[in-house]
């Protein structure tokens, strides 16, 4: 099964690097594409379109077509999925009306879809937005494609959508902290019962951070100290990253000082910093 399967994908990546340097290969198998997309950590960019839908065949020409939309493109595994064929396909993800345009990551979860016609503008807006590496989210969901109730991991992977919503712009940054906070969700659910307080608190303040990360850090901090009136010592890093970041985003500088003394204070801590650092945001 494994040697057919590393077979399929050479072939697959044989047919896309085998194509001329200016032409869109578009895969017409989603199974295809996530094998793909898993193996180049590129999302998975579903065009849901009909023989007799007139403004799809509008985008074909005057706008995947175009020089620009196809060199971004290159970022992603494209696919087309007719509906009259592909019927369960666009069920899965509620496809009512055409053309509609789903960014997914490479095990077909839905990052993002729009629905209608779009011109060159916007397409080449979503997709600059969108054009990320997926290597550090696929790497943590190894473990939970084998294992989907296991909190830890669910925890990890929301982890790494909210280090990409970090970076990310507009409707990028929207779509994967929504989907941190799903993993997050998860690991709650999973988690109750277990007596681990201690990751349970982790889980809130992981939720915290992103709220801040969506544009709320004054709420963040006024609910953060009655939410956590005693962190468990694994934690507190954490803590006070969040309490930094929210800082930050609301221009309460003697308060950001302050959190930077303590996430300085010890070794433990300064990963936080370091990761603002790499991002070059604080």
């Amino acid at each position: 099964m494994k040697k057919k399967l590393i077979v399929s994908l050479s072939l697959l990546i044989l047919v896309v690097f085998n194509s001329r340097a200016d032409e869109v290969v578009w895969m017409r198998s989603l199974e295809d594409a996530k094998v793909l997309s898993q193996a180049m950590n590129k999302p998975i960019l579903l065009d849901f379109w009909a023989h007799w839908c007139g403004p799809c065949k509008k985008m074909d020409s005057k706008v995947w077509s175009t020089d620009e939309i196809k060199e971004l493109m290159k970022n992603f595994i494209p696919v087309k999925i007719d509906i009259d064929i592909d019927q369960e396909i666009s069920r899965r993800y509620s496809v009512k009306s055409i053309p509609t345009i789903i960014v997914t990551d490479s095990w077909g979860n839905q990052l993002y879809k729009e629905t209608g016609y779009k011109d060159k503008k916007r397409i080449s807006e979503l997709l600059t937005n969108f054009s990320v590496n997926l290597a550090g989210i696929n790497r943590v969901s190894l473990v939970l494609f084998k294992k989907q109730d296991h909190v830890g991991s669910n925890v990890r992977v929301a982890q790494k959508h909210q280090d990409y919503g970090f970076l990310l712009k507009k409707d990028a940054k929207v779509a994967f902290i929504r989907r941190s906070n799903y993993y997050l969700r998860k690991a709650k659910k999973y988690n109750k019962g277990s007596g681990n307080l201690v990751l349970d608190e982790r889980i809130d303040l992981l939720k915290m951070l992103n709220k801040s990360y969506m544009g709320s850090p004054k709420s963040v901090l006024k609910k953060i100290d009655k939410s956590f009136k005693s962190v468990a010592v694994k934690n507190q890093g954490l803590f006070y990253f969040v309490k930094y970041y929210s800082a930050h985003a609301s221009k309460n500088t003697a308060l950001k000082n302050e959190m930077l003394a303590k996430l300085n204070s010890r070794e433990m801590y300064k990963l936080y910093l370091k990761k603002t650092q790499k991002y070059g945001e604080l």
